[in-house]
């Protein structure tokens, strides 16, 4: 079942003190756009930067002030490695449909890049290698096979035995898929630059504000509590705030745990790669700009905020014990810790295209680990759709609503 929160985030995200400040628009009366789009998250706010570059006219509106929903939550490990390794999601989709998600999602992470270097984004952009530990999702004797059949696909890596792990890392596990490619950033600084930039071309951003009603037709009527806006287009970038009519089949609703230690720079592992384990319950890690380690996981099927909070302490508690296990050196002592709620999906794909029987109505769904990768894939697709630019992988992330 997945159930809408209320809020998406408790606890103290590492980000809170960076919310920054984003002018908004007030408005009383009827306008007309291009383009709405529903949420001013890290999605809302890629989608508008390049439907403002594109020349389209776009408003955004969000039912709470921006910066105020998942963004706040998010640990931004911005790869493009895919929740269900190539090997697995090939078994679910076929070869041919796999290696296309994990090329389009690696492709996403580059044009990602390029754009923040272009605008001259500051997000505390660091580039890190990664390693995807073996786990019981992946185990060391399958790896090899991951291994080749990325490399088959043009995603090089490389496999890491336990002693190259420990000679070249510092720690000990079985194996290790390495590669390159990947980096960090500060989610609410990342946002802030895409919401800018769209405001710099003319978007407009009206917040606190909530959509009551849609109207889809070759006209699509938004009508909020205060104004309507008459529109070519809708897009949906609510993130974990969704109408359940509107959501893709095989989703569901998941809470995750965060923590981030004190700052330790002379006990950090080498090179700093941002580390994953190919498990459920999951492990993850990276590091931060001033030294601190932040690691999550130990997900589990949302139950609402309070019950969230009340498991808290314990679950801190065991992110400690992986990361001290993982790491003796470092102090797994946490300073800070969090909980959120992300979506999944079955397959660990997003959903972006048109939904059915809504004209010119779209959604983007960016659910599983891979949000903000999927927001700026979503970006492109949408983009290239709504300018008239035939696509390709438009049908490998086409859109089934849940029954």
């Amino acid at each position: 079942m997945f159930e809408t929160p209320q809020k998406l985030w408790s606890g103290a995200p590492a980000w809170s003190a960076r919310a920054g400040a984003v002018t908004t628009t007030f408005l009383t009366s009827g306008i007309s756009a291009d383009v709405v789009i529903v949420g001013a998250g890290i999605t809302g706010a890629l989608l508008a930067s390049a439907l403002s570059e594109a020349g389209l006219e776009v408003v955004i509106i969000d039912q709470r002030p921006p910066l105020q929903g998942s963004i706040r939550a998010s640990t931004a490990l911005l790869q493009y490695d895919l929740d269900q390794p190539l090997l697995k999601l090939t078994a679910q989709i076929g070869c041919d449909s796999a290696v296309q998600a994990w090329q389009r999602s690696r492709l996403a992470l580059d044009s990602l890049y390029g754009r923040i270097n272009h605008l001259g984004i500051e997000c505390d952009l660091r580039h890190r290698p990664s390693l995807l530990l073996a786990g019981n999702l992946l185990s060391a004797a399958e790896m090899d096979d991951e291994v080749r059949l990325r490399r088959a696909a043009g995603l090089y890596c490389s496999l890491l035995s336990s002693e190259a792990l420990s000679r070249e890392f510092e720690f000990r596990h079985t194996a290790a898929i390495h590669c390159q490619g990947n980096f960090t950033a500060d989610p609410i600084l990342l946002t802030l630059g895409f919401l800018a930039h769209a405001q710099s071309l003319g978007a407009q951003i009206v917040a606190p504000e909530k959509v009551v009603e849609v109207v889809p037709g070759n006209r699509v009527l938004v009508k909020t509590s205060s104004f309507d806006v008459s529109c070519r287009y809708v897009v949906y970038a609510t993130g974990y705030h969704v109408d359940p009519e509107l959501l893709p089949e095989n989703s569901s609703l998941v809470g995750t745990y965060v923590m981030v230690t004190k700052p330790q720079p002379e006990r950090l592992w080498r090179h700093e790669s941002l580390i994953a384990e190919a498990s459920s319950p999951y492990f993850y890690a990276r590091t931060t700009s001033d030294g601190r380690i932040m690691c999550g996981g130990e997900d589990e099927i949302w139950h609402g905020k309070d019950h969230c909070e009340a498991k808290l302490s314990a679950k801190t508690k065991v992110l400690e014990e992986k990361l001290s296990q993982l790491f003796p050196q470092a102090d797994a002592t946490a300073e800070t810790s969090w909980c959120g709620a992300f979506g999944n999906s079955v397959t660990g794909l997003p959903t972006i295209g048109p939904i059915p029987g809504r004209q010119n109505c779209y959604g983007v769904f960016a659910f599983g680990g891979n949000g903000i990768t999927f927001a700026a894939m979503a970006a492109d697709l949408i983009t290239a759709r709504l300018t008239g630019v035939t696509c390709p992988n438009d049908s490998l992330f086409g859109y089934t609503i849940r029954r």
